[in-house]
């Protein structure tokens, strides 16, 4: 055991016990700080969500400049590029397909969008053309995403040139 220049047994912590310490006090602190809630609700997480990936895809048109095709409806949505005189769903990234976990609604001209339909195995059915397209000059659809859970209301609006924005519903 080492010794001090006094003659007494050394007590305490060593400098590399205590930046052991510190590192799993600050792993746990990472830990408890991810789980506890943000206080945003899931309905607006969702919203805002789809407005982004609703610029990601005005924005991927016109970079790319290639269009964008979008199905959506109150169950989800898929996106598709054009490329070689054909649609290709996009499968990964921002525009992959999803479904809305809230109750939604999509408006498009002031009527509901009417759902894409689903084979016999649940899936959407494949259909030869997107309903709404995102060019590559930069204009855009126009619709509505009406996003509702537990009595709170969310809308995401495109504005036609790629811009979407998400507003709590008026009541």
């Amino acid at each position: 055991m080492p010794i001090s220049a006094t003659g007494n047994k050394a007590r305490g912590f060593t400098l590399l016990e205590l930046l052991v310490v510190l590192v799993l006090l600050g792993l746990v602190g990472g830990a408890v700080m991810l789980t506890i809630p943000t206080g945003e609700s899931e309905v607006r997480k969702e919203a805002r969500e789809i407005a982004l990936r609703l610029r990601a895809a005005s924005e991927e048109a016109i970079v790319s400049g290639r269009p964008v095709g979008l199905d959506i409806d109150g169950t989800g949505w898929r996106f598709a590029t054009y490329a070689e005189r054909a649609w290709y769903p996009v499968a990964a990234g921002p525009l992959r397909p999803g479904r809305f976990s809230a109750s939604a609604a999509v408006i498009h001209d002031g009527a509901p969008v009417e759902p894409i339909g689903e084979d016999a195995d649940g899936e959407n059915l494949t259909v030869a053309l997107p309903r709404f397209l995102f060019e590559e000059t930069g204009v855009a659809p126009v619709l509505e995403v009406r996003l509702e859970d537990r009595g709170e209301v969310w809308i995401v609006e495109t504005d036609g040139v790629g811009g979407a924005e998400v507003r709590r519903a008026d009541r």
